[in-house]
């Protein structure tokens, strides 16, 4: 039984209707937005509309079309007498050392454009700086407090966006709004409730209910939209992903909690992005559901990149960090899971990752008398992290999901062997992956990962010669130089409307 705190709230299927109208007739947004906040919130006009008159008539919204849009003349074949002008922002103090268009690399130009908002771990960061160095203008922006526990996961931003103060915080959304509307080509974002520049917008009820009217206004001024999944429940359905895998669901603790993920909810997100989305980078996570079969889905690794100086075989470990324990001739295996209280459930026997079966092997070899000894580690700043990994010998990413994590896109960064579960095979009717296809993580499941372990602890060549071939494939994969070309290619396919986004990578 789930417990009612954990009931959805009702779908609202004026959410899709309003984002399909605003898509198809766009001058019609602002009444739509307050039609629908008369519907379900305050009944105010919500940003980025709340600066227009509270109420106006189809001419004088045409006429705010006119004065902010290039070509309503022509779509509508029809004068436009009457304008109207919104207010002018209201004057305050900001906290930045410049405005945010300048901040953000001043008025456009020729030059390829996109922010990233909100963090996705590191990637967006990294991947904003190597597209600079090949001429973009392109930045990373969070809107989030940096005193979240989430700031744990991240390595930084290009600019921040918080103040204390909630009505400060709103006037640098909005100016960051404004900038992104006039001088970018494109946003991306990251999470499933965060289709939007705007605290306000984030869609944080457990059924992701809300229209994303600031992204639907920036598509009506051509600017493209991007997301980069979370994992699987971003856009699909749980018993699409179940079946599709074979009942990778069974293992995780949120299975039956709805609040977390549900057909109803996921399903729901799966529909926004298929209207919204202009591009959907999966990483390589699984392509079961509609949203994730279009020809605006990339599938190999495009976003989530890594600096390959930050993670390199040599790194240095400071003296804050520390010296794992070993006794002579031991063998360290490393396992490492992020949130592991809320992930782990040994009363319902569920561990997305398989962390039992990685104790139980430990526990197994050492009786047998291999000198091999477990570190795991939970709650380690993102930073930080590489610092333990690199003092290991083997490490075990997850045994279920059949694909790689973020572990494993580090430890092989880092030169290290390490051991996963992969699915090499693309679902029917979904190009062949030749990341999944080369990817050298050595395979196991539960089942299998005694063995795995096993062999290479007795075999110190075939750890080193994996461990090459790993970050090999780690400088082509996931650096962050090898990222910000294939991001490029796809961007300007794209922007030329050459469908589909994705070309697999020839042998």
């Amino acid at each position: 039984m789930t417990d009612s705190s954990d009931a959805l709230p009702p779908r609202r299927p004026e959410d899709l209707k309003m984002m399909e109208a605003g898509l198809k007739e766009p001058w019609r947004l602002p009444a739509l937005a307050l039609e629908y906040s008369k519907l379900y919130s305050d009944g105010i006009r919500p940003v980025p509309y709340d600066l227009l008159p509270q109420e106006m008539s189809s001419r004088e919204l045409m006429g705010w079309w006119a004065r902010t849009h290039d070509g309503l003349q022509a779509t509508l074949n029809r004068p436009i007498t009457k304008a109207v002008q919104e207010r002018p922002a209201p004057n305050y103090s900001s906290p930045l050392k410049g405005r945010i268009a300048e901040l953000l690399g001043g008025e456009a130009d020729d030059r390829r454009s996109v922010v990233f908002i909100h963090h996705a771990y590191y990637h967006f960061y990294y991947l904003a700086r190597a597209l600079r160095e090949r001429g973009w203008r392109a930045y990373s922006v969070s809107i989030e407090n940096p005193r979240s526990p989430n700031n744990a996961f991240y390595h930084g931003e290009d600019l921040l966006l918080w103040d204390d103060d909630p009505w400060v915080r709103r006037e640098l959304q909005r100016e960051l709004f404004e900038a992104v509307k006039t001088n970018f080509d494109m946003v991306h974002f990251h999470g499933d409730n965060a289709m939007t520049l705007f605290e306000k917008g984030l869609c944080n009820n457990n059924m992701r209910n809300g229209v994303p009217w600031d992204f639907l206004e920036l598509k009506s001024h051509g600017v493209k939209i991007g997301q980069s999944i979370s994992g699987c429940l971003t856009g699909q359905r749980q018993s699409v992903f179940n079946a599709g895998t074979g009942g990778v669901c069974n293992h995780c603790v949120w299975q039956n909690n709805p609040s977390v993920c549900s057909d109803e909810k996921n399903g729901f997100v799966n529909d926004k992005y298929k209207l919204m989305l202009d591009l959907n980078a999966l990483e390589i996570d699984w392509p079961l559901d509609t949203s994730r079969q279009t020809p605006n889905t990339f599938y190999d690794p495009l976003t989530y990149c890594l600096d390959m100086n930050v993670w390199r075989p040599d790194l240095e470990i400071p003296d804050r960090i520390e010296r794992l324990p070993r006794e002579p001739g031991e063998i360290l295996v490393f396992h490492a899971v992020g949130n592991y209280s809320e992930r782990d459930s040994r009363k319902e026997q569920r561990n997305i990752k398989g962390t039992p079966a990685v104790v139980e092997a430990i526990d197994r070899l050492r009786s047998e008398g291999l000198p091999v000894k477990l570190v795991f580690k939970t709650g380690v700043p993102s930073k930080d992290m590489r610092f333990y990994q690199i003092q290991a010998d083997i490490i075990v990413d997850q045994l279920i999901y059949g694909r790689w994590g973020a572990t494993a896109r580090e430890t092989m960064a880092l030169g290290l062997p390490t051991i996963c579960h992969i699915e090499r095979k693309q679902p029917d009717g979904v190009p062949p992956s030749k990341a999944l296809a080369d990817c050298p993580l050595v395979e196991a499941t539960p089942d299998t990962v005694y063995d795995a372990i096993k062999m290479l602890a007795t075999d110190a060549e075939k750890r080193r010669t994996i461990g090459e071939a790993s970050r090999a494939f780690a400088e082509k994969w996931f650096g962050a130089e090898a990222c910000a070309e294939r991001f490029e290619t796809v961007y300007d396919r794209l922007q030329a409307g050459k469908f589909p986004l994705y070309r697999p990578a020839k042998a």
